[in-house]
């Protein structure tokens, strides 16, 4: 929940979440009475990520091409190495 906050901003996730979250809560309030807490939270966490999977095929948001940071951290990886294999190579690398 935090990197999904931090990556978008908390405006932009809670407009994808307050569905599925809303109706995910409604679906274990009234149906889980698992008499256990661990067990009914683990139900409300897996209908709420399959809710959430549901709507993202149906609705484009807005901050679809911000969830993906970890291309974002290839790319640094990849050009630092690359700096790195032209600093080596006496610059002749990358160019």
């Amino acid at each position: 929940m935090f990197s999904l906050i931090k990556d978008l901003g908390l405006r932009l996730a809670m407009k994808q979440e307050a569905v599925p979250f809303l109706i995910a809560f409604a679906i274990a309030e009234f149906f889980f009475k698992f008499k256990s807490f661990a067990l009914e939270c683990i139900a409300f966490l897996a209908v709420w990520f399959v809710l959430s999977f549901i709507q993202s095929l149906f609705v484009a948001h807005d901050g679809a091409r911000n969830l993906r940071p970890e291309r974002k951290l290839i790319d640094f990886a990849t050009e630092r190495v690359s700096r790195g294999f032209s600093r080596l190579c006496g610059g002749a690398a990358g160019e």
